[in-house]
Order: structure tokens, then C-alpha cells, then sequence
């Protein structure tokens, strides 16, 4: 398990990316969690990690997000028990933020449901978010945060403490091709 990981976990919080795990498969952020076993970064993650400041900018201009601008704004929730680094946080009245993927996946839910976790977390700690903006590489895709929004993530958060607090793994049933080219799949109780 990653430093930033365990350290976020030994203090009570989660990350907004095992949200994103979690819905990619529930197995996997109990994995992280309880065998404490994190894949090496994939080229993706490796070339989000090196998503400079300037870039951000950029993207920031490009979306005319309103200012102030911050970027890489790391925030803890206590009332949720969530902590994470936001790509970009815009705006004072009607706040944007944005998250910023270095992929070009066509099924995207995973990540929609991570940005929607930061918007919880900047709900929660600066104000109310107006719109979550999610960049990939060759679009983006823009929400208007709804109460709706807001109750699925508070619902998400708390099944996420209860598969990580739960010493058995979740009983997950996965696509045998999602399986096969997992790179958990070692580490996986239920090795499909």
C-alpha cells in the first residue's frame, strides 16, 4: 500500500480514488485496504501523476472556470471521514472544480463517481460546488451537482467504509474478462 494510502487510512479517512476503485470492482479497495497490496501505477496513472500546474492552467482557461483558481488542493473531510488532492477548485459563489484524466476511456463511471466524491469534499470544507467538470483526454464531460448527486456519494462512502472495515472480502461477481486482465487478480480472494 502506498504511503499517502495508509497514512490517509490509519488516520480514518478515505481516498476519493478508492471510491473509484470501488465502483470499478468492490474488491479491489478492500484489497488496498486489508492486504494492503497496490498495483504499480499504469502509464495512465503515471502520466496524471506528472499533470503539472501549468497544464491545469491551461485546461483551466480553456474551460473559462471563474477565479480564484487553486490547484492540487489536498482537504479533509472529518464530517465524511474523505480526504483527497483535487486537480482544481474555482470560483468563490458558484465554485467549479475539475478533475483531470490523463485516460480517453468511453466508459468513464468510475471516474465520474471519484469527481462526485470531491465535490462532497468541497461541498463539506469550502462551499457549495456549482459544477464538476471531468477531463479526459479528448473531452470533457460537465455536471450540474444535483441533491441527487450528493445523496448517491454519501451512500457510496458509507458502503465504502463498510467493505473496508469488513474483515471478509465482497462477495464479487465480475466478467470473467474483466478478471483476467485485472492486475489485483493475484491478490484477489475470489480469484475469478
Amino acid at each position: 500500500m502506498n504511503l499517502r494510502m495508509q497514512y490517509l487510512l490509519s488516520r480514518g479517512y478515505i481516498s476519493p480514488y478508492l471510491i473509484k476503485e470501488m465502483h470499478y470492482c468492490p474488491t479491489i479497495p478492500w484489497i488496498i485496504a486489508n492486504i494492503g497490496y497496490e498495483i504499480v501505477p499504469t502509464p495512465s496513472i503515471v502520466e496524471g501523476i506528472s499533470i503539472n500546474a501549468n497544464y491545469k492552467e491551461l485546461i483551466a482557461n480553456k474551460l473559462n472556470l471563474p477565479k480564484p483558481r487553486y490547484y492540487e488542493i489536498y482537504l479533509e473531510s472529518n464530517r465524511y471521514g474523505i480526504a483527497g488532492v483535487i486537480d482544481i477548485v474555482a470560483g468563490i459563489r458558484k465554485i467549479h472544480i475539475a478533475e483531470i484524466k490523463a485516460s480517453n476511456r468511453t466508459n468513464y463511471k468510475h471516474f465520474k463517481a471519484q469527481l462526485m466524491t470531491y465535490v462532497l469534499l468541497v461541498n463539506d470544507t469550502i462551499g457549495a460546488v456549482y459544477k464538476a467538470h471531468l477531463i479526459m483526454k479528448n473531452y470533457v464531460k460537465t455536471y450540474q451537482i444535483t441533491e441527487e448527486d450528493l445523496k448517491q456519494v454519501k451512500k457510496n462512502v458509507k458502503k465504502l467504509w463498510r467493505i473496508i472495515n469488513n474483515p471478509e472480502p465482497p462477495n464479487t461477481q465480475q466478467p470473467l474478462n474483466k478478471c483476467r486482465y485485472c492486475r489485483y487478480r493475484p491478490y484477489c480472494p475470489m480469484n475469478n
